[in-house]
């Protein structure tokens, strides 16, 4: 009887581990996932200067 409680007291141990190290990962992931956005959205180019001075915004413009 002591034995089977003992073995419960370690499932339920590694139970709060694991739920544990996943939270710490999943959050891990939303924060390198808001960097990286945020990274990309810095390098996107907004805008372009044309020879004659005139600027630029529409993306499909600034292809060409």
């Amino acid at each position: 009887m002591k034995e089977t409680c003992v073995k419960k007291r370690r499932v339920q141990s590694k139970s709060m581990v694991i739920r544990a190290e996943e939270s710490f990962f999943k959050q891990k992931s939303r924060v390198h996932l808001a960097l990286k956005n945020n990274h990309q959205s810095k390098k996107q180019i907004m805008s372009v200067c044309n020879e004659d001075g005139t600027r630029v915004e529409n993306p499909t413009e600034v292809k060409e």
